[in-house]
C-alpha cells in the first residue's frame, strides 16, 4: 500500500510533464502559425500592391502605344498597322502622313548635318593651319623687332650721350653769347636814352618854330584877309536881318526850318549892298538859338560898334546853301582858340562847323568840291642820320608824308581854281566864334 503511493504520484508527475511538454509545442506551434499568417497576409497585401501598379503601368503603355500609333500611322490604329505603316513610308517615302515620314526627313537632315559637320571641321583643320602659319610669323616678326628695337636703343643711348655733350657745348656758348646780350643792351639803351634825349629836344624846337609860324601865320592872314589860292569867293546871300533887338542883344532872320536852318548854326553879317565876291571883313556874326518855320531867333556874337548890325543887312554862311549841299575838303591840323597850338580836335571841330551848317566833308578833292580848308602847313622834317635809330626813322616817314600829302593837296587846290581858306578866312566866312572854354 505504501509502495503504490509513490508510483501514482510519480505517473501524475509524468502526466503533468507530458502535459507542460505538450502545452508548450502547442503554444510554439500556434505561435509559427500566427506568425506564418500574418507574413502571408502582408505578402498577399505586397502582391496586391505589385498588381495594381503593372495594371496601372499596363494602362500607361497602352495609352503610350496608342499614341505612337497615331504619330506614326496619323490615325487610331493597331501595333502591326503602325509596324506595316512604318515600312512602308521607309519603302516610299512620297507617301506623307506620321511619323515615319518625319522620321526619314530628319534621318536625311541628321545625314546632311554630319556632311556639314565633316566639312566645317575641314575648314576648321585649315583655318588652324594657317593660325599656326600666323603664330610661327608673329614670332618671327616678333624676334626680329625686338633685334631692331636693340639696335635703336644702342643708337639711342649714343645719340642721348651725344646730344648731353653737345648741350653742355651749347651752353657755354649761351653764357657767353648771353653776356654778350647784356652788354650789347646796355650800351643800345644808354644809346636809345640819348638819342630820345636828342630827338625831345629836337622835338621841342621844332614845336616851337611851329607855333611860332603859327602866330606868323596867323597875322598875315590878318592883315591880308584873302583866300590863300587867289580864286574869288562868291557871296551867297543865307537871308538878311528882318528884325533887330539890339536891348536883348538878338535879331530874326527871314529864314527857317524850312530853308534848313538849324540851331546852333552860325552866320557872318554884311552890309545890305554887299554882292558879288567877299573882299571886305564882315559886320559881324550871329548864332540860331531858336529857328522856327519860318524866321529863326539869333544870338549877336560879334558886333563892331562902329559898323553895327541893323536891319536889312545880308547874312552868309559859305557852307550853307539852302539850294545844294556846299563840299569841302579839309586837312591839316588847326589852331582855331589861337592858343599858339596847332591841334586834331580842332580840326575836327572845323568839321562839326561844316556839317552843322548843312555842309559836305570829303576825303578828298573832285570836280564837286568847293572849298579847302587848310590848316598849319607841316614843317618839312629833316632827315635823319644813317645811323639814326628805327624809331626816328618812322617818325621822319610820317611827318614827310604829311608833309608831302598836304603840299600835294594845296597844289591840286590852286590848280583846279578851288578856293583855299585858311582858319581866320574859315571863321569869318562862316561866322562861327570858337568857344575860348573849350580848350
Amino acid at each position: 500500500m505504501a509502495r503504490q503511493v509513490p508510483q501514482r504520484n510519480k505517473l501524475q508527475l509524468i502526466l503533468l510533464v507530458t502535459f507542460a511538454i505538450l502545452f508548450v509545442i502547442a503554444a510554439i506551434l500556434a505561435i509559427l502559425g500566427l506568425v506564418n499568417y500574418d507574413q502571408a497576409n502582408r505578402q498577399n497585401q505586397e502582391l496586391t500592391t505589385r498588381l495594381d501598379d503593372l495594371q496601372r503601368d499596363n494602362a500607361k503603355l497602352q495609352s503610350d502605344t496608342d499614341e505612337l500609333v497615331m504619330l506614326i500611322t496619323g490615325k487610331a490604329g493597331t501595333v502591326a498597322g503602325a509596324k506595316a505603316a512604318a515600312k512602308t513610308a521607309y519603302l516610299n517615302t512620297d507617301e506623307a502622313g506620321g511619323l515615319a515620314m518625319e522620321l526619314v526627313t530628319l534621318a536625311q537632315a541628321e545625314r546632311d548635318k554630319v556632311e556639314l559637320i565633316a566639312k566645317l571641321n575641314t575648314r576648321i583643320a585649315e583655318q588652324q593651319q594657317q593660325l599656326e602659319l600666323q603664330k610661327k610669323l608673329q614670332a618671327e616678326l616678333a624676334q626680329a623687332r625686338e633685334k631692331d628695337l636693340k639696335i635703336f636703343q644702342e643708337k639711342e643711348a649714343k645719340l642721348n650721350a651725344a646730344l648731353v655733350e653737345e648741350q653742355k657745348k651749347r651752353g657755354e656758348v649761351f653764357t657767353q653769347a648771353k653776356g654778350n646780350v647784356v652788354r650789347t643792351r646796355k650800351s643800345l639803351q644808354r644809346t636809345i636814352r640819348a638819342q630820345t634825349r636828342r630827338i625831345e629836344k629836337l622835338t621841342e624846337d621844332n614845336q616851337a618854330k611851329t607855333n611860332e609860324i603859327t602866330k606868323l601865320r596867323n597875322q598875315i592872314d590878318k592883315l591880308t584877309r584873302t583866300s590863300r589860292s587867289g580864286a574869288e569867293v562868291t557871296l551867297v546871300p543865307g537871308g538878311r536881318i528882318r528884325k533887330l533887338v539890339r536891348a536883348d542883344g538878338i535879331c530874326y532872320l527871314d529864314k527857317g526850318t524850312a530853308d534848313g536852318v538849324q540851331r546852333g548854326m552860325t552866320f557872318a553879317v554884311y552890309p545890305a549892298q554887299a554882292s558879288g565876291t567877299i573882299d571886305a571883313k564882315s559886320k559881324g556874326s550871329i548864332r540860331v538859338s531858336r529857328p522856327m518855320a519860318d524866321i529863326s531867333e539869333c544870338v549877336i556874337v560879334d558886333d563892331d560898334p562902329a559898323n553895327p548890325i541893323v536891319q536889312g543887312d545880308i547874312i552868309s554862311n559859305i557852307a550853307h546853301q539852302a539850294s545844294r549841299v556846299r563840299v569841302f575838303v579839309v586837312a591839316g591840323v588847326f589852331d582855331l582858340h589861337a592858343t599858339g597850338q596847332a591841334t586834331s580836335r580842332d580840326a575836327e571841330e572845323v568839321k562839326n562847323v561844316i556839317r552843322q551848317a548843312g555842309g559836305k566833308v570829303a576825303p578828298k578833292i573832285t570836280v564837286q568840291t568847293d572849298y579847302v580848308v587848310l590848316g598849319v602847313e607841316p614843317a618839312k622834317p629833316i632827315a635823319p642820320a644813317d645811323d639814326a635809330l628805327e624809331a626816328t626813322r618812322k617818325a621822319y616817314q610820317r611827318q614827310l608824308k604829311q608833309y608831302n600829302d598836304y603840299v600835294a593837296l594845296k597844289t591840286q587846290a590852286k590848280t583846279m581854281g578851288i578856293p583855299i581858306l585858311n582858319t581866320n578866312r574859315f571863321i569869318e566866312l562862316t561866322g562861327y566864334k570858337p568857344d575860348p572854354q573849350a580848350n
